[in-house]
């Protein structure tokens, strides 16, 4: 056959884009068909001769996809789907969801534009969700079997080529990928794969021909601003890029760093939370054995010497909680009882001091030097919004002083011990205040009892 002369015509300007999916976003798929000057929206590859066209956006799996072509695959739309394969690869692309994590890591290296992508637009994504699309470069089944898939017997000795996901950003344990590209085998084009509940896809197509214009030009040609291409920027560009490049780099690593720190600060506050439940801000949550554990541990920080009264009581013998002496003055003892309520305080438990008192008596020939009436009240309520422990009750309050008896409020202890931790005063000042009072303890109380 004699040798001739192919002139094609009818050629299409470049790139030629082929729109697949996005069924019931008819608006969304004409702003994208804006982004090319030729584009065919298909519902099957079947629908056109694939070499003469350069690139496909799409949330369908693309398995039917000529590797010439140039891809950007917005995922998710199915719990897990085969996004692309191939006869003789090692392994399948696979994009599922549900996997489940509050931190993301990010990827040095990659280029200025996908770092800003990333940044602004699929980080903000990242945050608001914890459980995630991710893209798998999965292995297939075994040589051992002989086929492949049901596609037919296999050469048990051939090397196959293994797809290789180049991340965009990873899950916090850097193991799955949430946005990557990966190289479709021998041919230059490549596939972005993005999770399909980014804010806008125009950006992300945008990006990736700019990127795709770096590969291949001629099928890409002027996509991006070409003024911002390295061939033609000058040497004071060049030196200026590659500190902008550094730094990014720098800034990545200094973030990941925070990053780190952080998560180790909220593991430590995570533990100081659990402790402080369990003791201090027990005190203003807790009622019951929780709450007499809570006062006698406070009590035991101070410095006083404290002794569970009930365990030392006979059975159904229900007297005072508190048995509590210091060192600093020997002979003094308070008795006390600890109560918490959901609403306000109640008056009856000071006449209960009367039968503790007479008991006390009896049984160590002596009364003790103070009762103290340890209440946790309104415990569902803010602490600060709390009014005063017997509020109206003032008459009550000031009878039981003059028997040396003293009502505190766990808010206020709570406050004398974060006082003393802080060096506001010594445990021996807040003990000698706390023996000098009566009546209803307070802040100012505590300021006026304290020694000179």
């Amino acid at each position: 056959m004699t040798e001739q002369q192919l002139t094609i015509v009818n050629r299409s300007p470049r790139p030629r884009m082929l729109i697949r999916g996005f069924y019931e976003e008819p608006e969304l798929v004409a702003s994208i068909s804006e982004l090319a000057p030729t584009f065919q929206v298909i519902e099957d590859f079947g629908e056109v001769r694939q070499e003469e066209w350069d690139m496909v956006v799409t949330d369908q799996n693309i398995t039917d996809c000529k590797p010439h072509l140039f891809v950007i695959y917005f995922g998710g739309l199915q719990e897990r789907e085969l996004v692309d394969t191939g006869y003789s690869w090692a392994n399948n692309v696979v994009c599922e969801t549900g996997f489940v994590s509050r931190e993301y890591a990010r990827v040095t290296g990659l280029s200025e534009a996908i770092s800003a992508l990333v940044h602004e637009q699929l980080e903000p994504v990242l945050k608001a969700r914890t459980s995630h699309i991710v893209f798998t470069a999965e292995p297939k089944m075994s040589f051992a079997s002989g086929m492949d898939f049901g596609q037919g017997p296999m050469p048990k000795r051939v090397e196959r080529p293994k797809v290789v996901i180049d991340p965009f950003i990873l899950a916090g344990d850097g193991a799955q990928i949430l946005a990557g590209r990966y190289k479709r085998m021998s041919q230059p084009s490549e596939v972005w794969l993005v999770p399909q509940d980014v804010p806008d896809y125009l950006v992300w197509v945008q990006g990736a021909m700019a990127e795709w214009y770096r590969l291949d030009s001629t099928r890409f040609p002027g996509v991006p601003d070409w003024t911002r291409d390295s061939r033609w920027l000058t040497s004071a560009e060049l030196e200026v890029r590659e500190r902008q490049t550094r730094v990014t780099d720098r800034r990545t690593k200094l973030l990941a760093e925070l990053e780190a720190e952080l998560t180790d600060l909220k593991q430590e506050m995570a533990e100081a939370r659990e402790l402080a439940d369990n003791y201090e801000r027990a005190l203003l949550t807790t009622q019951s054995e929780p709450l007499v554990e809570a006062v006698a541990k406070a009590f035991t920080e101070l410095g006083f010497d404290v002794v569970n009264a009930d365990e030392a009581a006979e059975s159904r013998d229900f007297l005072e909680d508190l048995h509590i002496t210091d060192p600093d003055d020997p002979g003094w003892i308070a008795i006390a009882e600890v109560k918490g309520y959901t609403k306000g305080a109640k008056t009856e438990a000071l006449v209960q001091f009367v039968r503790f008192n007479n008991r006390y008596h009896q049984r160590y020939g002596r009364l003790p030097t103070a009762c103290w009436y340890v209440v946790n009240q309104f415990l569902a309520r803010d602490p600060g919004s709390r009014q005063p422990v017997l509020h109206g009750k003032d008459d009550d309050v000031k009878a039981f002083g003059e028997s040396n008896g003293l009502v505190i409020d766990t808010v206020i202890l709570f406050g004398l011990l974060r006082s003393v931790r802080q060096g506001a005063y010594t445990a021996s000042q807040a003990r000698s205040a706390l023996r000098a009072s009566t009546g209803r303890l307070s802040e100012a109380a505590i300021e006026q009892a304290l020694p000179n």
